[in-house]
């Protein structure tokens, strides 16, 4: 190659092809000539002409074309002109149709990636070619050197269709879709190609989708009009197809055109004008447009590489600059899916042939939440139409990815120290988080409470001797979040359950956490401790044997009475009497009941002395030094039931008092949370949403509506329904305030308007002692017991007669 030669092959609009592969052995090789003509789209013929003629002027070795052609009738040899009668020109090329074909005795041969037009093959005689019949050459030759090759077919009508012909039987590959276009010489397409396809399309010609079966080197006009409304409201884009998983780093690039010379020019928007980017002087500088132009085209393109293959790409083009041609999109897809399997957990049996779900199907899957997973995969399967569900387990994967989209985008998602500052960031807006503490070395605690149950804590559990009190129980429950939860609970004495016509139990003040030590509890119960400090007395706290707990109470409340859990206290006392005794069953029943039954001394003690001199018998009957440690431990315990039994006031029937109350608000709050561990976060949340609707029922009780009724007590605050929704809010406000601050005294009695009440003596004006009195009589002291003192018989037993 000559200098000249080598400065003319420096211009960028001809290509250069080696010796090798322009030639057959020494001859110039028409063959791939023209299938260097027929990879090239129709806006560079021109280019490949230019290009082969140099190339032919390089290697300096054509003669004159000799094309035979068998023709049967006049119109094939009336369309030759300007060469022999058995050589083909390129007008004839050109302008020959099917039709005008069709009689030729040349069988037609398929070829991979070639055109829907199915054109019939002609024979070259010679192999001999010209630089002027390069020259001539415009678009469509269809020869082959010594060899049988099938027409391209490459035709500026080809880029605006849809269609590419089936590829040849490959051995274990899907056949190339039928409604596909060949991508020109293996590249994705050049900008002018693809706008010029992307105005030229018809929606309706296009496919819903893009079409299952292998994709390699072909490209498919798909509606868009789905992805134009996900992305109207926010969402991503979904190009949905049955390659299976492409990779999860795609590229996105936005670019604006303009048509400059019939070629398209690409601007960029500087400070509200289009300018064309240049390079002058080592620096970049924005040249605007004068004029500006009056239409922009806004091209977006989207670029991923197979999971599995990373030599096969894909890329989705769209227009936004027009909404009509934005629902269009052109899938291409460049090389060759060498694998079929990326996603490695689709199941043993075959996870090589794995394909994505339709983004559609999924969605159904997501919104039907009414439906067990197991239903809505019965539904979904009915029909084995190829593309359902592949299984159950990709509902329970939809629902739980649906789940983590619907969390709020806060840090609270990601480990327990995110999850502690979200909390600390609700407390600002949720005064129901009263205090988030952090100790060095120890986990985060939270207290949770709100005014109205601090305000039923002081009226319920601290009222004066005067009125009636309830206990405050607590309990420690377990799997409600990464930290566990001690909740107290009372009996609200303002309102009845319509259905049982029992007290209902409501929520207390609550403790949020990780250790479970004595300090760590004495947080909470110090912080109590200092609302309840103006209290006219301390309230009485009912628990379990846990020592913490119980070691905390006594630090903060020292005067308080601690009921113990009977229930809790006699499976102790058995499994001892079991484990470490080794006492039989009957002996171990014996021992319990004496103890932890209605007829038991704990339920009829009238003091603590009677507890220990019960308890002291029970020891003396025995020698085993265990069972007798265990019974002094538990002794203060009994004793404080039997104090508290006897409290005046106190909502408790006997000293036979059971934690049941903290139980069911436990079973309340794992309810609440479907029995699944959640965020602190989350749970600080559906707390605050269950105690909040336990108080709206009490307001509901004022105007007879809800699940509770006003205990008769304060019936005096009922209102009607009506009278109710006229009230203002600030008149509302006063009346739940007023009621709020009544206390529930000891056996107090209204009267039948409704207008006052009193409290009831409990004693009805009779005597100490006195058990029946049924008219006015004169009343004596009772005579002490008298033994009869005769010898007793044989057949007589001792016994003791009662006064008259």
């Amino acid at each position: 190659m000559t200098e000249e030669d080598f400065i003319l092959w420096q211009d960028p609009a001809f290509y250069f092809v080696c010796r090798c592969c322009a030639f057959e052995g020494d001859l110039y090789s028409a063959a791939k000539v023209l299938r260097r003509f027929a990879a090239a789209p129709p806006l560079e013929i021109e280019k490949v002409a230019k290009s082969e003629a140099l190339l032919v002027k390089l290697y300096s070795s054509v003669t004159s074309p000799a094309v035979e052609v068998e023709a049967d009738d006049d119109s094939t040899a009336s369309n030759v002109e300007d060469v022999d009668s058995n050589v083909i020109s390129p007008d004839f090329l050109c302008s020959t149709t099917i039709d005008d074909m069709h009689d030729s005795d040349v069988e037609p041969v398929d070829c991979y990636h070639t055109s829907a037009v199915e054109v019939e093959a002609i024979d070259v005689a010679e192999s001999s070619f010209s630089a002027s019949f390069i020259d001539s050459i415009l678009i469509s030759p269809h020869v082959s050197d010594n060899e049988d090759v099938a027409s391209s077919g490459i035709s500026p009508d080809m880029y605006d269709s849809n269609v590419i012909s089936s590829s040849p039987d490959v051995s274990g590959c899907d056949e190339l879709n039928a409604n596909g276009t060949h991508l020109p010489r293996g590249h994705f397409l050049e900008v002018d190609v693809l706008v010029s396809i992307l105005k030229s399309a018809e929606l309706p010609e296009c496919s819903d989708e893009v079409p299952a079966g292998r994709k390699d080197d072909a490209y498919f006009l798909v509606k868009n009009e789905r992805n134009v409304d996900r992305r109207m409201n926010g969402s991503r884009s979904n190009f949905y197809d049955d390659r299976g998983v492409w990779g999860s780093k795609g590229t996105s690039n936005k670019s604006l055109y303009v048509s400059k010379g019939g070629k398209l020019a690409q601007v960029l928007l500087k400070d509200g004008k289009y300018c064309f980017r240049r390079q002058e002087n080592r620096q970049i500088v924005f040249v605007p447009l004068d004029p500006q132009p009056s239409e922009v085209i806004t091209l977006h393109r989207y670029y991923v590489k197979h999971g599995a293959s990373p030599g096969y790409e894909k890329r989705v083009s769209w227009l936004s600059s027009d909404p009509t041609v934005a629902a269009i999109a052109v899938h291409e897809y460049k090389g060759t899916m060498t694998h079929e399997s990326v996603h490695g957990r689709t199941g043993s049996g075959n996870p090589g042939n794995y394909i994505r779900l339709d983004p559609d199907l999924m969605t159904k899957v997501r919104k039907d939440t009414s439906k067990t997973p197991r239903q809505v995969y019965f539904e979904h399967t009915q029909t084995d139409d190829g593309h359902s569900l592949r299984n159950r387990k990709q509902v329970y994967n939809c629902r739980y990815r649906a789940k983590k989209q619907e969390e709020p985008s806060t840090s609270h998602k990601a480990n327990f120290a995110d999850q502690v500052a979200g909390v600390e960031d609700l407390q600002m807006s949720l005064p129901f988080i009263q205090l988030v503490v952090r100790q060095n070395g120890k986990v985060p605690c939270i207290i949770l409470y709100n005014n109205d149950q601090m305000s039923d804590l002081k009226r319920f559990c601290c009222p004066p001797l005067t009125a009636q009190s309830t206990v405050l129980g607590v309990d420690k429950t377990f799997n409600l979040s990464d930290v566990h939860v001690t909740c107290t609970v009372y009996k609200n004495l303002a309102v009845k359950n319509r259905t049982t016509k029992e007290h209902p139990i409501f929520f207390g003040p609550l403790f949020l956490h990780g250790d479970s030590d004595t300090d760590t509890y004495f947080l909470f119960f110090q912080r109590l401790a200092g609302e309840l400090a103006h209290c006219d007395q301390s309230p009485i706290w009912g628990s379990d044997e846990e020592t913490a707990i119980r070691s905390a109470v006594i630090k903060a409340f020292p005067a308080s009475i601690r009921l113990s859990c009977t229930l809790h206290l006699k499976k102790n006392l058995d499994a001892v009497l079991a484990d470490k005794v080794g006492l039989p069953r009957s002996e171990r029943k014996g021992i319990v009941n004496s103890i932890f039954t209605k007829r038991g001394f704990l339920a009829s003690a009238t003091d603590t002395a009677d507890v220990r001199d019960s308890v002291q018998h029970i020891m003396d009957s025995s020698d085993n030094i265990i069972l007798q440690r265990h019974l002094a431990r538990i002794t203060p315990l009994l004793e404080d039931n039997v104090r508290g039994s006897h409290k005046p006031g106190l909502l408790l029937p006997s000293a036979l008092w059971t934690n049941n109350n903290a139980e069911s608000a436990n079973h309340v709050l794992k309810h609440a949370v479907q029995w699944k561990s959640q965020k602190l976060v989350d749970l600080v949340q559906v707390i605050h949403g269950v105690i909040t609707q336990q108080f709206n029922e009490v307001k509901r009780a004022m105007y007879g509506y809800g699940d509770y009724d006003l205990a008769d007590e304060y019936q005096q605050f009922a209102v009607p329904y009506g009278v109710w929704q006229k009230k203002t809010l600030q008149q509302r406000e006063r009346h739940l305030l007023k009621f709020s601050k009544t206390l529930k005294c000891v056996n107090s009695v209204r009267s039948t308007d409704g207008s006052k009440s009193a409290v009831a003596p409990t004693h009805k004006g009779r005597k100490p002692g006195q058990k029946k009195r049924t008219r006015t009589a004169k009343t004596s002291t009772p005579q002490p017991k008298r033994i009869r003192t005769r010898a007793p018989s044989s057949t007589d037993e001792d016994f003791e007669t009662l006064p008259e």
